[in-house]
C-alpha cells in the first residue's frame, strides 16, 4: 500500500499525469443546429449517451439521433422514427435503472415564429421519447401535453428532473398562451412505476418568463424541496420552490441580474447537493462573465456572485455545469472556442482552465457532465464535455481525468 502522504507529493510534481484533456473525438452530427444537444455520462457503465440534433435548419428538416460512446470510445447511433420540421432544441435526462428520457422542442413554421390562432402549426412543440435498455432503442416520439392540432400554444425551454429517493419524474417548460399573452410555466410529473404522464398543470402563471428555465430538488430529511430558476423579460433571475411535489410554489424572488443583451436565449445551469442542501447557479452576468452563487440552505439565501470567467460570444452567452460530489464543473462560450473552470468549496474559489475544444476555434455550445469513478484512488472525477460546431456541421467529445483530492493540482 503507498502511503497517502506519497500520492499527494505525486500529483503535486506530476500534476498532467492524470488531468490532461483527451484528444477531441469528432462526431458527425450533419447539422447546423447546434443547441439541438445534450449529454449524459452514466456512471454504473461509464457510457456517455448523447443527444444530436441532424439536418441542416434552412431545410427544416432536422431530426434527433442518438449515440453512445462506450469506454473504449467505439460509438453505437440509434436513430429513431418521425423526424421533426425543425429540431430546436433538446435534453437527455437519467430516470433511474435503464431508463432514460429525451425531450425535444421542434416548430413546423419559420424560424422564430410564435404561435397564432390562425396558424397553429406555427407552433413549438415538445416530443418525449423513453428508452428502456439504456439507450440501446428508442420509442417513437409522443406529444408532450398537445391535445389536438388546434392546440395553438408556444412550449419552450425545458427542463426535467428525476428524483431517485422517490422515483418521481418532473417535466417543466415555458407556455405562452398567444390568445392572452401569458406566460406561465407547465408542470408534467409521472410517479414511480406509472405507465403515463400527469396532465398538464400550469403553475406561476402570468410571470414574464423569457427563456431559461431550471430544476433541480434538495433533501430536508426525507421531504424533497423541488428547486425552480427561470429568466425573466427584465433578465432577472426568478427563484421559487415547492415542498408539496409542485402542487404549490413560494412566492418568486429575484437572485440575480442576468445579461441585458441577448440575441438567443439566455443558457444558465442549476445543479444541486440534495442531501447538503446546496444549490449553484451559473448564469452570465451583466458584466458578461459567467457567474457563480451559491446556495447552502435550500434556496433560503444566496451567496454574492463568484465572477467564473468573462463570456466572450455576446449572442449566446451560453454556459454549463456539472456537479460530482461537491466539485463543480463549468463550461462556457469563450469566442469561437469553450473555457472551462473549476470549483471548490474547500477553496471557495474558481479556477479557470483552458478546455481542449479551446484549440478548435469553431465551437458554440459546450454540453458537460461528470461521473465519479468508485474505484480510483484518490478518488478521479470523469468528465464529459461536448462541443458542437455550427459552420463545420460537427460535433466533438473529450475526457478529463480530474483528481478530486487535489482540486487545484492540475
Amino acid at each position: 500500500m503507498i502511503p497517502q502522504i506519497f500520492i499527494m507529493l505525486f500529483f503535486s510534481l506530476f500534476p498532467f499525469a492524470f488531468s490532461a484533456w483527451s484528444v477531441p473525438q469528432r462526431l458527425d452530427s450533419r447539422s447546423n443546429n447546434s443547441i439541438g444537444a445534450g449529454l449524459y455520462l452514466d456512471q454504473a457503465t461509464n457510457t456517455t449517451h448523447i443527444l444530436l440534433a441532424r439536418g441542416v435548419h434552412l431545410d427544416r428538416n432536422i431530426d434527433f439521433v442518438f449515440q453512445r460512446v462506450l469506454p473504449d470510445g467505439t460509438t453505437q447511433e440509434s436513430v429513431p422514427p418521425v423526424g421533426h420540421h425543425f429540431g430546436y432544441e433538446g435534453l437527455i435526462c437519467p430516470a433511474g435503472g435503464n431508463v432514460i428520457y429525451s425531450v425535444e422542442v421542434a416548430y413546423r413554421g419559420v424560424p422564430g415564429d410564435f404561435c397564432t390562432p390562425q396558424d397553429p402549426s406555427s407552433c413549438h412543440e415538445l416530443y418525449l421519447r423513453e428508452s428502456k435498455d439504456s439507450g440501446a432503442t428508442w420509442s417513437s416520439p409522443t406529444l408532450v401535453a398537445r391535445a389536438n392540432m388546434s392546440d395553438a400554444v408556444y412550449r419552450y425551454a425545458p427542463s426535467m428532473l428525476h428524483i431517485k429517493e422517490t422515483g418521481r419524474t418532473y417535466l417543466v417548460y415555458g407556455y405562452l398562451d398567444p390568445t392572452t399573452a401569458e406566460h406561465s410555466i407547465g408542470l408534467l410529473t409521472r410517479p414511480k412505476d406509472a405507465a403515463t404522464w400527469s396532465a398538464e398543470r400550469l403553475v406561476l402563471r402570468q410571470r414574464k418568463i423569457y427563456r431559461g428555465i431550471g430544476l433541480a430538488y434538495t433533501l430536508n430529511r426525507t421531504r424533497s424541496i423541488l428547486q425552480l430558476i427561470w429568466v425573466e423579460m427584465n433578465y432577472d433571475v426568478m427563484y421559487s420552490n415547492s415542498t408539496t411535489m409542485g402542487l404549490n410554489w413560494s412566492q418568486p424572488t429575484k437572485i440575480a441580474e442576468g445579461y441585458d443583451n441577448f440575441d438567443l436565449a439566455p443558457s444558465f445551469s442549476l445543479r444541486s447537493d440534495p442531501a447538503a442542501g446546496c444549490l449553484y447557479l451559473v448564469y452570465p452576468d451583466r458584466d458578461m462573465h459567467a457567474s457563480l452563487i451559491i446556495s447552502a440552505n435550500h434556496g433560503l439565501n444566496w451567496s454574492q456572485p463568484f465572477p467564473v470567467f468573462p463570456v466572450a460570444n455576446v449572442t449566446t452567452l451560453v454556459v454549463r455545469s456539472a456537479l460530482c460530489g461537491n466539485t463543480l464543473f463549468i463550461a462556457g462560450m469563450a469566442g469561437l472556442g469553450i473555457n472551462f473552470a473549476v470549483y471548490s468549496p474547500a477553496r471557495a474559489v474558481v479556477e479557470e482552465k483552458e478546455s481542449a475544444m479551446m484549440a478548435l476555434n469553431s465551437t458554440d455550445f459546450p454540453f458537460l457532465d461528470c461521473a465519479s469513478d468508485p474505484g480510483s484512488s484518490p478518488t478521479t472525477i470523469v468528465v464529459k464535455l461536448l462541443a458542437t460546431t455550427r459552420k463545420a456541421l460537427l460535433a466533438y467529445l473529450s475526457t478529463y481525468q480530474f483528481v478530486d483530492s487535489l482540486p487545484f493540482e492540475y
